[in-house]
């Protein structure tokens, strides 16, 4: 259903490699 659209996100984080790998691993997000 998602990978279908584009979609961005602003998020503000202090690590930002902490950061990715959360959203990437956890969440599946590319």
């Amino acid at each position: 259903m998602l990978k279908d659209r584009n979609s961005s996100a602003i998020v503000a984080v202090s690590d930002l490699a902490r950061a990715r790998k959360f959203y990437e691993d956890t969440l599946g997000l590319e």
